[in-house]
């Protein structure tokens, strides 16, 4: 195993670049609401930048999820072949290079929409990486906290956007310098990533290893088998197998509902605490930003509680931990759709309740699925990566169709919405999933027998 000291190191740099990726897809949806830069500053006519419609607004900010989706796949195979250090290489490149080039690209609606795809190509590797980190770096006895602290990068990238969005909004040198800021602290993480982390620790035993040194389908086993059946780990994944097991679409599920929650407050927390809040945009963007910041703390105490309570079997400890994470959720949406402008103090507690319990019940949706997809887990991570894009893709169609003015009736029909998917959602996951090593993830001792055979 590597060094504990290097262990950590790999885990904070990789939590930097992806929070960094997510970052970068953030900016534009609080510098819409910025108002117009001088722009000759930047090389650029005062008239460059058109005018969007909502509509061409919308877009813009769903390319990002566009982009998640077809990334998903390439992001997958591109580091099966090459390995992590090169694929989140190549991705954080090109996230450095759309978000430099935004300011640019906003001058024209289509060229707005390639930067966007970009970006949001790049994010499937983050959640990639979130799959294989964990498993390779950590033990059996920090494994959940590897997992809680790694998926922090949802919580940090609006953290790190917002408030400094908020304030190159107000400085004299207008929104499009936080673009070329983020665009080149990105591609020096990237540059730090690709030099410090090794695709296989040093001093890593795999004796299971049945697949080429630089893929990811066969890291060492991530969980105790609980069961006496005859099956052996194996690098090869029935994808049929896969897509017939409860517990896979349990937790596919649970992040749907999971993205529903989330993406909701990524997407329209700082649309909606300025225009139905009334909260000014300076305010806006360190109101926006502090529930992810608690988030962040309550997620690195989750995961170690995790770890540390042993008494508890996996499946009733990681199922309760989720289920209940959701059901506060639920309440805490339920009060927003209750309180208005009117009690911004409460209103502002629960919004922050809120995102801190969407975080709590990522991190046990995560954990489930490093001990039910093994050494699989970045193929089951990248599912919920690309059911969380789907939503990000459908959600600002939904918010347009019931809450076209932003208004705050249109918005309590939006928490309804929200509440009913949050409800549903958490049941189902409670009633397919089983925590345990998934038969997918393993191979039949006559199965094995034959490869060993044929080798």
């Amino acid at each position: 195993m590597a060094s504990h000291v290097y262990r950590y190191v790999v885990l904070v740099l990789a939590l930097i670049l992806s929070s960094f990726l997510v970052a970068n897809t953030i900016l534009y949806n609080f510098t819409i609401i910025c108002a117009a830069p001088e722009l000759e500053f930047w090389g650029l006519s005062n008239d460059a930048l058109p005018e969007f419609t909502s509509s061409d607004k919308s877009w813009i900010i769903t390319m990002v999820a566009v982009g998640g989706i077809a990334g998903t796949f390439p992001a997958i195979q591109l580091t099966d072949l090459l390995g992590l250090k090169i694929s989140f290489a190549i991705f954080g490149i090109l996230s450095s290079v759309a978000t430099f080039l935004m300011p640019f690209a906003l001058t024209n609606f289509y060229y707005a929409l390639a930067a966007r795809f970009t970006q949001g190509i790049c994010i499937a590797c983050a959640f990639v990486a979130g799959g294989i980190i964990p498993s390779t770096y950590g033990n059996e006895k920090d494994r959940n906290v590897f997992v809680a602290i790694l998926t922090c990068f949802y919580q940090i990238g609006p953290f790190l956007a917002m408030p400094t969005s908020a304030l190159f909004c107000k400085s004299s040198f207008g929104w499009p310098a936080v673009y070329y800021t983020f665009g080149l602290i990105t591609l020096v993480l990237t540059a730090i990533f690709f030099v410090v982390y090794r695709n296989v620790p040093s001093g890593t035993r795999d004796t299971r290893r049945v697949v080429s040194a630089s893929s990811t389908s066969s890291v060492l086993p991530i969980a105790k088998q609980e069961s006496e059946e005859e099956l052996e780990d194996t690098g090869k994944i029935s994808y049929k197998k896969m897509l017939q097991d409860r517990s896979f679409w349990g937790l596919v599920i649970s992040g749907f509902g999971d993205s529903v929650g989330f993406q909701l407050f990524i997407l329209y927390g700082p649309t909606y605490l300025n225009k139905v809040l009334h909260f000014e945009v300076a305010h806006t963007g360190l109101l926006a930003a502090v529930p992810y910041l608690l988030s962040i703390a309550a997620k690195s105490v989750a995961g170690v509680l995790l770890d540390k309570i042993t008494c508890i079997g996996d499946h009733v400890r990681i199922v309760s931990f989720t289920f209940l994470s959701q059901v506060i959720s639920v309440v805490c949406v339920f009060m927003l759709t209750v309180l208005s402008h009117d009690t911004p103090g409460a209103t502002q507690t629960f919004y922050t309740m809120n995102i801190v319990a969407s975080g709590l019940h990522h991190v046990g949706v995560m954990s489930g699925s490093q001990i039910v997809a093994q050494h699989h887990m970045h193929i089951l991570s990248s599912s919920i990566a690309a059911v969380d894009s789907m939503v990000s893709l459908c959600l600002p169609r939904l918010v347009a169709l019931i809450a076209p003015s932003h208004d705050e009736a249109g918005w309590t029909m939006v928490f309804y919405t929200a509440v009913a998917v949050l409800i549903i959602t958490n049941f189902v996951f409670a009633g397919l999933t089983k925590v345990k090593p998934a038969a997918w993830t393993k191979m039949e001792k006559k199965e094995l027998q034959t490869v060993k055979t044929v080798q």
